[in-house]
């Protein structure tokens, strides 16, 4: 059964309010603070993509067994595809993954992963009216947003009576964890190449 649109479970409800900090941080984090800046320039937009190629790459490899690919299609490639538009490098993550042991747990991983992309069509939208050039966007602008959220929920439906809230949240909070790890790793990479590229010109 599907549920009406726009009408989200019960867990749906309870991993937003356990996972809000996390969900705050990630989404002020330094690296991701370009993507919405005005005007986007095309430095802090390539620094925000790198950085989320790793982990979302590494949670769709850990976690894609566990949906369709027909409707779930994995979306790192997009980045990878964005990225080698503007001549970057991609950057593999380091950081460990969180241990996904039990149903539950996947679906903690995948509230954060699946949830990662509802902002992607606001960023679109923002990019193609403030972006000072034109950039690539296919990882946002493929997001389909709130219609793969309720895709997604659709589909855990009949196994929601068999899921473990506590776990689902713990694995929720430690995939966010596992984004900003990532993401403070980053961080420091980028300001190590600053005071490298400062010191190279006297400054």
């Amino acid at each position: 059964m599907k549920m009406p649109a726009g009408i989200f479970p019960d867990m749906a409800k309870q991993l937003k309010s356990a996972t809000t900090d996390f969900h705050r941080a990630l989404d002020h984090h330094e690296m991701l603070r370009g993507l919405l800046s005005t005007p986007i320039s095309e430095v802090n937009y390539t620094i925000a993509l790198t950085a989320l190629f790793g982990p979302t790459e590494a949670l769709e490899i850990a976690l894609s067994d566990y949906l369709p690919l027909e409707k779930f299609s994995p979306r790192a490639a997009l980045i990878a595809k964005d990225l080698q538009d503007l001549k970057a490098q991609l950057l593999p993550c380091s950081i460990p993954l969180p241990t996904f042991e039990s149903e539950s747990a996947i679906v903690g991983g995948l509230y954060v992963l699946e949830g990662s992309h509802l902002g992607g069509s606001v960023i679109a939208k923002h990019l193609h009216h403030h972006s000072t050039i034109s950039l690539p966007c296919r990882f946002f602008s493929e997001s389909e947003g709130y219609t793969r959220w309720q895709r997604f929920w659709n589909y855990l439906t009949p196994r929601l009576p068999h899921l473990n809230q506590e776990d689902a949240t713990e694995a929720a909070k430690a995939t966010f964890s596992f984004f900003i790890a990532h993401f403070d790793e980053c961080a420091k990479l980028n300001r190590t190449r600053k005071a490298q590229l400062n010191s190279h010109l006297g400054l």
